[in-house]
């Protein structure tokens, strides 16, 4: 028997939600990668570049 009682997060239906929804999920990544890359800088440590 199943349970109707689910307490999981609602799927967005439209495109637009999902598109929303989705580009804060990433905005928030970007947020904690570039909070880090500021941390490293104020405690005087300089980020390694990608293209070295």
């Amino acid at each position: 028997m199943p349970n109707d009682n689910n307490s999981g997060t609602s799927v967005p239906t439209g495109r637009a939600a999902r598109l929303f929804r989705f580009s804060g999920i990433a905005s928030g990544i970007a947020g904690i990668v570039a909070a880090g890359g500021l941390r490293a800088l104020a405690g005087g440590k300089r980020p390694a570049s990608a293209s070295a």
